[in-house]
């Protein structure tokens, strides 16, 4: 019963992104990057405890993420949802000028980023601590 809650409550607010803000807490972070040898993602830094927080805004065309450390803004397109992941996905261009293609998983409860920096791609994971929005 519990379980059939949390899934109504997570449709609940999969409905509101289309018309409402969203806001996404994370706590922990980890980071891959792609060895191409072995075709698999090797952990540069295992998962750590990173209070972050994601705003999204209403016409889900811009998204702010901040850390302890620092403030992020990216510019969001070719927004959509995945029918076979269950993810909502969208390319991202970030305050800097870096390109990432990013999900959010709100049943699987985490936010991936891909990215490429020195030719190399990384995968940094980001796991949800709570979501909600505002009208």
């Amino acid at each position: 019963m519990k379980k059939l809650f949390l899934i109504l409550v997570l449709v609940y607010l999969c409905i509101q992104v289309g018309i409402s803000q969203i806001y996404i807490n994370t706590n922990t972070r980890m980071l891959e990057v792609y060895n191409d040898r072995t075709n698999n993602f090797n952990t540069v830094r295992e998962k750590y405890n990173d209070n972050g927080f994601f705003e999204i805004n209403e016409t889900l065309t811009l998204m702010t993420h901040i850390t302890d450390s620092k403030a992020s803004f990216y510019k969001m397109k070719n927004w959509k949802y995945n029918d076979e992941r269950n993810t909502y996905e969208f390319d991202a261009l970030s305050d800097v000028g870096n390109d990432y293609l990013m999900s959010i998983d709100l049943i699987g409860k985490t936010v991936v980023a891909v990215f490429v920096k020195d030719k190399k791609t990384y995968i940094a994971s980001f796991d949800i601590k709570s979501v909600f929005t505002k009208d």
